[in-house]
């Protein structure tokens, strides 16, 4: 007893119920760059993670706490400064971490939009490191963090506007109008 099965078809345990419908285009491949800046958001993450904790311990520091004595004197309350420093580190950090977890889901599926966010916050991470690197207040180690995760973000940045990635993020806009106007 054999079944005729129509040539062309694909009736898989996996693919459901029967061939894909007429028109259904595959999404398009997704080039090893836009790869490579996701790989590079994630590592820029995990660096600003790590520098996290690293931040708590200058800012907990004596030298640190000698040095803002020394450029403010008395007009600064420094256990309270620090105590400031530090809840600010972990909220703005807490944040950074969801924004960039959000910036790398969003490129990884091809929003162009998220290749836009990504250039904005690393501008800013580009600006944030002129303070970081400013005279007066020892804060280098966490500093040097900092500014590997912001030159891996200005690579991923760099990376998502190549050829290939234009290109992929055009292709998925267009997949998307595509699979919009065939559920309409």
């Amino acid at each position: 007893m054999t079944e005729n099965i129509q040539q062309g078809t694909n009736y898989g345990s996996s693919t459901g119920a029967g061939p894909a419908p007429a028109g259904a285009a595959a999404a398009p491949a997704r080039p090893k760059t836009v790869d490579l800046a996701v790989k590079m958001i994630i590592a820029a993450l995990v660096v600003s993670i790590i520098a996290i904790p690293t931040g708590i311990a200058v800012l907990n520091s004596e030298e640190y706490q000698a040095a803002l004595f020394d450029e403010f004197g008395y007009y600064v309350d420094v256990p309270a400064t620090v105590a400031s420093g530090i809840t600010f580190l972990i909220i703005a950090g807490v944040i950074s971490a969801a924004i960039s977890l959000l910036i790398a889901f969003f490129i990884y599926r091809g929003h162009n939009w998220a290749r836009i966010v990504l250039t904005v916050f690393t501008v800013l991470s580009l600006i944030n490191l002129r303070s970081l690197f400013a005279d007066g207040v020892p804060v280098m180690s966490s500093a040097l963090m900092s500014l590997a995760a912001a030159v891996l973000m200005l690579a991923a940045t760099v990376v998502l506007y190549l050829a290939p990635s234009g290109r992929y993020f055009t292709a998925m806009k267009q997949y998307r109008k595509g699979k919009t106007a065939q559920l309409g």
